[in-house]
């Protein structure tokens, strides 16, 4: 068994994502909008965020301090209307360089920056039972300006749209 990952660049201003992929070993472009692509679990969810219905409860009352990628941090609770029961997420009050997609799972206003994030997927056959946790966290980010080239598409590859995902791979 394999896993095939693809790459892929999302245009935040046009609100594009664009897969790279291969079909009898030529370079294709695969073009959809962020608001209907269901691979991209960040960027996705942060343009969705203020039009979701979910509401979302943080508890700091009891948190903890703790140390993530060398940061002080303090762990702490949420409780969203999707889901079972109350999750920890962690989160640092020091002033980041940085955007936190994470953020856009507890609450867009949250004004500190999450750096791990707890989630449960439920299963739709066992009245909503969690199947499984998931920890989200952010180890080290880097500062440095990225070459510009990295975020243009190639010249001269087809662009083809709304393509099935299973059509990618």
């Amino acid at each position: 068994m394999s896993l095939i990952t693809p790459t892929y660049l999302i245009d935040w201003r046009k609100k594009q994502v664009y897969t790279f992929l291969k079909k009898n070993k030529k370079p294709f472009i695969a073009t959809d909008s962020l608001r209907t692509d269901s691979d991209e679990l960040f960027f996705r969810v942060l343009l969705l965020a203020p039009e979701s219905k979910r509401t979302c409860i943080i508890d700091t009352t009891h948190q903890q301090s703790i140390t993530v990628a060398g940061m002080p941090c303090y762990q702490a609770l949420y409780k969203s209307s999707d889901q079972v029961r109350w999750h920890q997420f962690i989160y640092t009050k020091k002033p980041l360089p940085i955007v936190s997609l994470l953020n856009a799972y507890l609450n867009t206003t949250f004004s500190f920056t999450v750096v791990s994030f707890d989630a449960e997927s439920t299963s739709a056959f066992t009245d909503n039972a969690i199947i499984c946790i998931s920890r989200i966290q952010l180890l080290s980010f880097d500062t440095e300006p990225l070459d510009p080239k990295l975020f243009q598409l190639p010249k001269g590859v087809p662009v083809l749209k709304s393509v099935p995902h299973l059509g990618m791979y």
